[in-house]
């Protein structure tokens, strides 16, 4: 199929009979698209919109997001459609009567998730669509279909070889690990033939789900030397089907754009410098030993950070947790920070503010600055109320300085958004602060292992004889290989962990 579709001048691809309002979804999205079409849509806001010609009150909504829910976006074989295609090729959605180009999918998506979604708040609170809805069901199937395609056909050549790009199996597996596919096995499967791994992994349907998924792992260490196939930001990490360190193909994961979707971020992260994994895999036992060093034991986490209210509700948090209180963003957990704000000394506070936008600001992406300017942490205080707006701002005379203050913070607000989506910020015993990953908790422990392209975090099983992996995390201080190359130097012995 692969090379069927690398020979096609055109792609059609059938999203159903019209329903739902499709046939007002499909032109609203074209015409959005072309007005959008070369403006620098990361950062147009609402009053923009409407000057060149786009009326958000007018367009129906919940039609786009239903045309962009349809079972067609969240199958896995669909992949092998949107990658494998000529970059020359027109590729088309049909829906009823009419037809919709990829392109402008590609452009209304872009603009939906650098969205300026504060220009959409009005003073009273009521916020207007598309932030409203964004922020009550979240990115659609569509979203993650188009992106990841997206993202597959943007590397640049010469790139194909290298070990994480999109076109590496466990990039792929990362970006499409919420698509569906009626035996599980699919989920890898199906993404053989477009990977820089064809022809190494051969589909064997006699082998169970677990034992695929072991040899994903052995066979992707194997050849790249390094953990980037142990990445991953599962919801329920100790609720997982199988050994805690291979992908959880039932469950989801979730991360913002800075995590997930584009490989040259994460290639900006060497916490491990160039080492290689060491490990050594007992499969019959579910077992993989790596070795490494421990930054520290978790003694406190704000969080998680939910990306949208659906998704909170879908899991079930409980009334008494904290990231059960409705609510997207930092912004209910605003309070936490500022209660030991006060107390910590400037080059503390430094680190606590660019540890949760990555310390990147995203206001460039897709080549964002680091290390992040110290506006951002100004910012940040105005978030936190121990510092005010300048006078000279631009909305100095809008009404009312809370909406005045996310207004004028909102290039923090796009930075916090790439980064902190679904994440905890966390400290731990040793004074390192860090984003982990959703279900990360007090006890946990968080390291650096050989060959890996971020920072784990690692739950001790009884009598800390053996860990569960929790998933990945980024530790302020510790992503760019100093630290790890310290701890060689100076002696200090590999501890081994291994991971059931």
């Amino acid at each position: 199929m692969r090379r069927i579709y690398s020979l096609a001048d055109k792609v059609l691809a059938w999203l159903g009979e019209a329903a739902d309002g499709s046939d007002e979804a499909i032109p609203a999205i074209e015409d959005i698209a072309a007005k959008l079409s070369g403006r620098p849509i990361a950062t147009i806001s609402l009053q923009e919109l409407r000057e060149i010609g786009i009326q958000p009150e007018a367009i129906n909504w919940t039609a786009i997001w239903k045309l962009c829910e349809r079972p067609y976006w969240s199958r896995v074989w669909i992949i092998q459609e949107l990658m494998s295609y000529h970059p020359n090729a027109k590729h088309l959605f049909g829906c009823g009567k009419q037809w919709l180009s990829k392109s402008a999918m590609q452009t209304f998506w872009m603009w939906l998730q650098f969205l300026n979604g504060i220009s959409f708040v009005l003073e009273g609170g009521e916020v207007l669509d598309p932030a409203r809805i964004k922020g009550e069901r979240g990115n659609p199937p569509a979203w993650h279909m188009i992106i990841t395609g997206q993202m597959f056909h943007d590397t640049p050549d010469g790139s194909l070889d290298a070990p994480w790009t999109p076109q590496s199996l466990p990039w792929l597996l990362t970006s499409t690990r919420s698509f569906q596919a009626t035996d599980q096995r699919d989920k890898i499967y199906a993404l053989l033939g477009i990977s820089t791994s064809d022809g190494e992994l051969i589909p064997d349907y006699s082998k169970t789900t677990e034992a695929v998924l072991i040899d994903y792992i052995n066979h992707s260490i194997s050849k790249e030397q390094n953990l980037r196939c142990l990445l991953g930001n599962k919801l329920r990490p100790c609720m997982s089907r199988g050994p805690s360190w291979v992908p959880d193909l039932y469950g989801e994961e979730a991360k913002g754009m800075a995590w997930g979707y584009d490989p040259d971020n994460w290639n900006k992260f060497r916490p491990a410098g160039d080492s290689k994994s060491l490990i050594s895999f007992d499969g019959s036992m579910g077992r993989l030993k790596v070795k490494g060093f421990r930054l520290g034991v978790l003694v406190d986490t704000v969080g998680p950070f939910l990306s949208n209210i659906k998704f909170a509700i879908r899991m079930d948090l409980g009334e008494g947790s904290e990231a059960s209180q409705v609510g997207v963003g930092i912004y209910p957990h605003l309070d936490r920070f500022r209660q030991f704000w006060p107390h910590m000394p400037a080059h503390l506070q430094a680190v606590l503010w660019r540890t949760l936008v990555l310390d990147q600001d995203f206001e460039a992406y897709p080549d964002p600055t680091t290390p992040a300017p110290p506006e951002l942490g100004d910012m940040f205080q105005i978030l936190l109320g121990f510092r005010s707006v300048p006078d000279d701002d631009d909305d100095f005379d809008a009404p009312g300085y809370h909406l005045r203050a996310r207004r004028y913070c909102r290039r923090l607000e796009m930075s916090l958004e790439q980064a902190i989506y679904d994440r905890c910020f966390f400290w731990s015993d040793t004074g390192w602060m860090g984003l982990g990953c959703f279900g990360a908790r007090p006890g946990d422990v968080a390291v650096v292992l050989f060959g890996g392209p971020l920072c784990f975090v690692l739950r001790p099983c009884e009598g800390e004889t053996e860990f569960k992996l929790v998933g990945d995390a980024y530790v302020h201080g510790a992503m760019r290989g100093d630290w790890f190359e310290t701890q060689i130097v100076q002696g200090r012995p590999v501890e081994e962990f291994v991971l059931g």
